[in-house]
């Protein structure tokens, strides 16, 4: 069985850069309008799975797509984890919020005896779906932000402000007795676009 608790160290060590939520709540930021900003391509941050990204040619939305970011629990292993931690900076073109939508989609695999888990490690944590007796692709939306953008920031001759989004997802699976099923979540792709 999955346990809802991780260790302190491990939640420190893998802090989302900004801020992380489920996509029912709110962005980050201290208020005012959402400002404006192009994607640069996502690098990933240790570890994590080895990914590729691809910026749209208006720089305004992210693809990342995956080779191998799956976790995986057998009859004699029971319990496996992933991290993905993607790190996207962004070129701000204006005062105001800096907030991004992203759309994670892969599948699971978690019969009756096993399950399978999605979280992202924010500044808190967050369980964002739990599978068990379930098989199927999933698509999951989480709400990023970065700190925002003062206008004091913003100078006509100078250089545009930059920021970083940051999105770091443990995956979990367990395979549990007595059906010694496996257990299995593999994320396929995340989407990112910024917030109207």
């Amino acid at each position: 069985m999955i346990t809802q608790a991780l260790c302190l160290g491990v939640v420190a060590l893998f802090a989302c850069v900004g801020g992380c939520a489920s996509s029912t709540v709110g962005g980050g930021g201290t208020g005012g309008a959402p400002a404006t900003f192009v994607f640069s391509s996502a690098r990933a941050g240790p570890p994590s799975a080895v990914f590729q990204s691809t910026t749209s040619p208006d720089g305004s939305a992210l693809s990342v797509l995956f080779d191998d970011a799956s976790a995986h629990a057998t009859p004699a292993r029971r319990r496996d984890e992933r991290f993905i931690n993607i790190r996207v900076p962004v070129t701000v073109s204006g005062p105001g919020l800096v907030t991004a939508e992203a759309q994670v989609r892969g599948s699971v695999i978690a019969p009756s005896c096993a399950e399978a888990e999605l979280w992202t490690l924010s500044p808190r944590v967050m369980l964002l779906k739990r599978w068990r007796g379930e098989q199927g692709p999933f698509d999951l939306t989480v709400r990023c932000s970065a700190d925002p953008v003062d206008a004091s920031e913003v100078v006509s001759a100078g250089p545009a402000p930059t920021r970083e989004f940051g999105l770091v997802l443990l995956l979990r699976a367990a395979s549990g007795a007595p059906c010694d099923a496996e257990g299995l979540i593999q994320v396929d792709s995340v989407d990112v676009k910024p917030l109207p």
